[in-house]
């Protein structure tokens, strides 16, 4: 048995351990298991950061809004959700088959025609060959 406790079980390792604060799924596709670093809405760490900045404007422009640049929280707000569910429908996205969930909450034939111009896409290079045009002296 070692002594060194480098090498004991009971210890654990000095290195951080990788974050378990992932969304994970299967994609209804291809049923592929999926990891986003995204959640589906905001969390209450969002809202504080956001008020924070909010905050910020308001001190930076205190000779001018005074208490009213509290309501920069408003249009900050709106432009994190914003881009924050842009990204996260960007990363949802399926990177294997190219299934959109949100496209296909809105419209299935949509979402077909999405998965079948993403298909194509990945296939054309391998799948078509190279156009060899027929001149008489071939054709003879």
């Amino acid at each position: 048995m070692s002594t060194n406790p480098k090498f004991n079980s009971k210890y654990r390792s000095v290195w951080r351990e990788q974050s378990k604060k992932t969304w994970t799924f299967y994609c209804p596709h291809c049923c592929v298991s999926r990891r986003i670093g995204y959640f589906p809405k905001p969390s209450p760490k969002h809202v504080a950061q956001v008020a924070l900045t909010s905050v910020l404007i308001m001190t930076i422009g205190w000779n001018w809004m005074s208490w009213k640049g509290l309501v920069s929280f408003l249009p900050l707000w709106v432009a994190f959700e914003t881009i924050y569910r842009l990204k996260f429908r960007a990363a949802v996205i399926c990177p294997h088959c190219g299934f959109d969930a949100f496209l296909y909450k809105i419209d299935l034939g949509k979402a077909r025609q999405e998965i079948l111009s993403f298909w194509e896409k990945q296939n054309l290079p391998a799948s078509v060959p190279p156009v060899i045009e027929e001149t008489e002296t071939t054709a003879a």
